[in-house]
């Protein structure tokens, strides 16, 4: 395995809640997007030597994720919340801009209440 792919893999790992959340915002399906997110791992690696190292990694797999949810949505004949491509695009740049917001609130909290537990059951 080529040390991008491998470096794109970790990526997706660490993303997977956002493009989870990409994808059932088009499908509203848990199995679909399950599904979707299986193909967006087979493309994302299918298209390693197109990603740019210099970007940040979720913009490039959002995008790849929506695809994916719009071929699967299509492919099933199945369209049970139409959103126009602006409301798509929104949700997209969102999650994106979400990068680093989560991580930043939750450690610091979780520090302060393991702090504030006793030795005995911080074990």
């Amino acid at each position: 395995m080529k040390k991008i792919e491998k470096y794109l893999l970790k990526e997706l790992m660490a993303n997977r809640n956002k493009l989870w959340a990409m994808a059932y915002s088009i499908t509203r399906d848990f199995h679909m997007t399950e599904d979707i997110l299986q193909e967006t791992s087979i493309a994302v690696i299918q298209y390693s030597e197109r990603y740019n190292t210099a970007m940040p990694f979720l913009p490039w797999a959002i995008g790849i994720t929506r695809n994916q949810a719009l071929k699967a949505v299509n492919r099933a004949g199945k369209h049970p919340y139409v959103m126009s491509n602006d409301i798509i695009e929104k949700i997209e740049n969102q999650l994106a801009a979400e990068v680093n917001d989560t991580k930043d609130i939750r450690f610091p909290a979780l520090k302060k209440c393991l702090l504030e537990l006793s030795e005995e059951n911080r074990k």
